[in-house]
């Protein structure tokens, strides 16, 4: 069974335990195994602050990673949820950003999950003015935000 029919597979039985109603279409490019799942009330899929979503893909990427040489990235979403947080992060991340480089102090950001955390140091990779780093423990891990210094 490929990495793609494990994610398959995977979704096709935990989504109707969800939502009986929502559709889900799985997608391999090659690099990325993608899951967009769709239809109505979406909340018990997505969870508080997109926890169950987390839990569905994380869940997802160790499937796909079983008899693989290499880890293989797994990407679920939920209505487009995903996209939208990830807008909403970038302002975040972009205040942040803009108050360290004119204040010269670091700026941490609330606590968030891992994905998010990822979101957001890629998103600020661009920027040359800052630099990023995550600080704590989980479940109050959170991304700080520093001017960049030569």
């Amino acid at each position: 069974m490929s990495a793609r029919e494990r994610v398959h597979a995977l979704i096709e039985t935990a989504v109707p335990m969800l939502n009986p109603d929502a559709t889900f279409e799985t997608v391999d490019d090659g690099e990325v195994i993608s899951v967009a799942i769709e239809g109505d009330e979406l909340g018990q899929i997505i969870g508080r602050h997109g926890q169950t979503l987390d839990a569905l893909q994380h869940l997802a990427s160790r499937a796909a990673a079983l008899e693989e040489d290499g880890r293989r990235r797994v990407e679920v979403d939920a209505g487009g949820w995903r996209v939208r947080r990830a807008e909403e992060l970038y302002l975040v991340a972009d205040e942040a950003a803009d108050r360290a480089v004119d204040t010269g102090e670091r700026v941490a950001l609330p606590a968030m999950s891992a994905s998010e955390r990822r979101v957001v140091h890629e998103y600020l990779r661009e920027r040359e003015d800052v630099d990023t780093a995550s600080e704590g423990r989980e479940p109050e891990r959170r991304l700080v935000v520093e001017p960049f210094t030569d």
